[in-house]
């Protein structure tokens, strides 16, 4: 996203008014404006979520030995309160649907990752990329 900040004539942060002016930084990333070539640095930035495939065999087995099933237990463990308040409360029920669904995705997610690390015996394949 891109927003074009607006301060005072000084170039100073302003409440609004009419004769705002568009901000100027000092300091700025350029957009590249011709072909870029073979060799040519490109930065590339952004939030695309977050991944465990670059961690090392330490960091990967805790997440498959403690933060996953821990997580998966936690929301599991809240998905039935939840559940039994919303049994005794038809409007709980309604107003936590979309967070119950939510941390049951999370929950299956996880949990269908560990049975995956499993199969292929992740930690294994993770140690011996180190090992390399």
């Amino acid at each position: 996203s891109f927003y074009r900040a607006y301060v005072g004539k000084d170039g100073k942060p302003a409440a609004f008014a009419a004769d705002n002016v568009p901000y100027q930084p000092k300091h700025f990333l350029k957009f590249a404006d011709q072909p870029l070539g073979a060799d040519d640095f490109v930065m590339v930035a952004g939030y695309p979520g977050r991944t465990n495939r670059y961690a090392l065999a330490g960091e990967f087995n805790e997440t498959a030995s403690f933060t996953y099933p821990t997580i998966a237990k936690h929301y599991n463990a809240v998905l039935k309160m939840i559940a039994d308040a919303g049994k005794a409360d038809a409007d709980v029920k309604v107003k936590y649907a979309a967070t119950a669904a939510s941390m049951n995705n999370v929950a299956k997610n996880y949990l269908g990752q560990l049975e995956g690390f499993k199969r292929i015996d992740a930690a294994c394949q993770k140690q011996a990329e180190e090992a390399a």
